[in-house]
């Protein structure tokens, strides 16, 4: 027989929104769940799998950069929310709250 003698002790650890640096370009990825995705620029995209709050830095960032990122779950309640920063500056951004649902960004 179980019996339940006390109250469990639950850890709640806050994350830290990751920092943008001020040089250079990155995506930025910020869902509570699992997605994954490509981003870079044309020719040589870079596949990830992640979740949370992650800033990808894109290599050779000349002409065109993307960035393509589906949700893995089903979940309406939360934004995937992607956005490309260039020096310091946040120069295209969208977001979905659709289940599974996918954003698709280019710059310029």
């Amino acid at each position: 027989m179980l019996t339940n003698t006390g109250v469990a002790k639950i850890t709640v650890k806050e994350t830290t929104k990751p920092t943008v640096p001020s040089t250079g370009t990155y995506v930025e990825v910020s869902y509570l769940g699992s997605y994954s995705g490509s981003y870079g620029p044309d020719g040589a995209l870079t596949i990830a799998r992640d979740s949370g709050d992650r800033v990808y830095a894109i290599e050779n960032a000349n002409g065109t950069v993307r960035a393509k990122f589906q949700k893995q779950d089903s979940s309406t309640k939360h934004d995937l929310t992607v956005q490309i920063w260039k020096n310091g500056k946040a120069v295209k951004y969208a977001s979905n709250s659709s289940a599974y649902g996918i954003v698709s960004i280019q710059y310029p």
